[in-house]
């Protein structure tokens, strides 16, 4: 049986089931799509308007802690070395601080096959093979960011939701910062304090919990108030904490704006959908692959 704190935690980081998935035709004029789905992620971020455009500076700026002002879209798939290469195809790729830097981004909703690591560390070293070019002296090698927002916990182990991962020695000591991959783990980055008052509000629905929202948003870092808006933007429950969020963010402002246009989008929609049903089916696959290695005695 669920105990109540299960209860409020699985409304904390609800998911739509399948019957309860929005569609074109079911949504209401003022809903949103669900920026937790890498395409509504993705078209958020790269579609042709200033609001997507200065959403995904802020966004950047947010994870690196500096102003990033210089951005420019790059292809998301990078081509093959060989035809028995596995594909990269990324939600959003970019070059930033002139020709120096690159990232790709990805909205990861499952640890598939428990190997997300090993994934992020192939596109990590795809990309940054993909951008040494021939000719230029190994100090001129550009960083690589390979930056992946995840909707599930990755390390159990450790309670810090943002990990930086470079190439060091057995003693803590650099290699070197060209390849780098971060790891953003929404569930974990929202601060305690944040969680528990919004639970407080679950129990007490006739509450007004606005005034402790906004002294607690007021301090939290750019990149914890991100993770609220994409953690919660959909959660019909918390619609008064992303008002708060919006409102003394004004680059988190222009990620609503983008996010409301997209929604306008019929095509969006079916593409969000789309992206449910594969999860669904994927989630399937492997729980019935489980089961058969359980029931022959593999596992």
């Amino acid at each position: 049986m669920t105990s109540e704190n299960e209860f409020y935690e699985e409304i904390l980081y609800e998911d739509s089931s399948p019957e309860e998935i929005l569609t074109w035709e079911t949504r209401k004029e003022d809903d949103v799509l669900n920026p937790l789905c890498d395409p509504v992620f993705k078209s958020m971020f790269t579609k042709n308007t200033d609001e997507a455009r200065s959403a995904l500076k802020g966004f950047l700026s947010a994870i690196f802690n500096r102003n990033v002002t210089d951005i420019q879209l790059t292809t998301p798939e990078l081509p093959k070395e060989s035809y028995t290469d596995k594909d990269s195809k990324f939600d959003l790729s970019c070059l930033f601080e002139g020709e120096s830097e690159y990232a790709e981004i990805e909205m990861q909703g499952r640890n598939e096959n428990h190997a997300y690591d090993k994934r992020a560390e192939y596109y990590a070293a795809h990309l940054l093979n993909h951008n040494t070019r021939e000719g230029d002296s190994w100090d001129k090698v550009p960083k690589v960011y390979q930056i992946s927002v995840l909707n599930f916990v990755y390390d159990k182990d450790d309670e810090n939701g943002f990990s930086w991962y470079t190439m060091r020695k057995n003693n803590g000591g650099i290699l070197s910062d060209r390849m780098n991959i971060i790891f953003i783990e929404l569930i974990k980055i929202i601060p305690p304090k944040i969680k528990e008052l919004l639970k407080k509000q679950l129990r007490k629905p006739n509450i007004n919990i606005d005034s402790e929202l906004k002294t607690l948003v007021n301090n939290l870092t750019a990149l914890e108030k991100w993770c609220i808006f994409l953690s919660y933007r959909r959660n019909k429950y918390f619609q008064n904490l992303i008002h708060i969020v919006t409102e003394q963010e004004e680059i988190i402002m222009n990620a609503e704006a983008s996010l409301s246009r997209i929604s306008k989008d019929e095509v969006e929609w079916v593409r969000q959908r789309a992206y449910y049903d594969y999860m669904s089916n994927m989630a399937s696959a492997e729980y019935n692959g489980g089961k058969k290695r359980k029931d022959d005695g593999k596992d």
